[in-house]
């Protein structure tokens, strides 16, 4: 969670819904990613 990204948030300038979707998007990026590093470590 960035800062930007709460200040945001809290003033009202992104809607409830797309601060989530980023937020969503930015957690599966991170699980992809986290998955593909281990499935090069198995390799």
């Amino acid at each position: 969670m960035q800062v930007e990204d709460l200040t945001a948030y809290l003033d009202g300038s992104v809607s409830p819904s797309a601060s989530l979707m980023i937020r969503m998007r930015r957690l599966s990026d991170r699980f992809v990613r986290v998955r593909n590093t281990r499935a090069a470590d198995t390799n």
